[in-house]
């Protein structure tokens, strides 16, 4: 007798096991989540910005574009400085090692003014010069100073007293009179 597929060797019909789908099935289930989390994550990163400033009554201070007087010349700028930014050193203090805070908003009965910058090479004296333009007079409210000491590779910082009224100010940065950094700030 020749036995049936599925049979043993007396031709009885053995049940053949069934294959469980359960693990397909599973694999199938995680990859949708991993991809629809993916998506999620997507879209969410991708739109972070415009939830955040639509949800909040007042704009965030990356929300609004700064609008400079005039533009400075980039190519200079990254020819001798890596990076120049504003701080603020309480009246009294000594500069030292990380000890201002970065800021575009100053109490000048409180706050030193100090210029932040991170220099390529040395530039030495005579080259950098810098003056406070006032947004509201359209005019030079500090005239262009130049700097008398030189600018050494790396972090440099120079913090003095200022003594502005109210209002939004620039700090324009000057190398050889060609202008390379334009700083935009406020004074309460």
């Amino acid at each position: 007798m020749v036995p049936l597929k599925g049979s043993n060797k007396e031709g009885i019909l053995e049940e053949q096991p069934k294959k469980s789908n359960a693990i397909l099935w599973i694999v199938i289930v995680v990859l949708l989540l991993v991809i629809f989390g993916g998506g999620v994550w997507w879209f969410l990163s991708n739109n972070s910005t415009t939830t955040t400033s639509s949800s909040s009554s007042s704009p965030s201070p990356t929300a609004t574009p700064v609008v400079l007087s005039e533009q400075p010349n980039l190519d200079m700028f990254n020819q001798y400085l890596s990076s120049s930014y504003l701080s603020k050193l309480a009246v009294g203090e000594q500069v030292g090692p990380n000890n201002t805070t970065k800021t575009t908003t100053f109490n000048f009965t409180t706050d030193q003014f100090c210029v932040n910058m991170t220099a390529r090479r040395t530039i030495e004296s005579g080259h950098i010069a810098m003056a406070i333009y006032s947004l509201a007079t359209k005019t030079n409210v500090v005239d262009k100073v130049t700097a008398v000491h030189s600018t050494l590779t790396g972090g440099n910082t120079s913090c003095e007293p200022e003594s502005l009224t109210t209002g939004k100010y620039e700090l324009k940065m000057y190398y050889d009179n060609t202008l390379i950094s334009v700083l935009p700030f406020s004074a309460l």
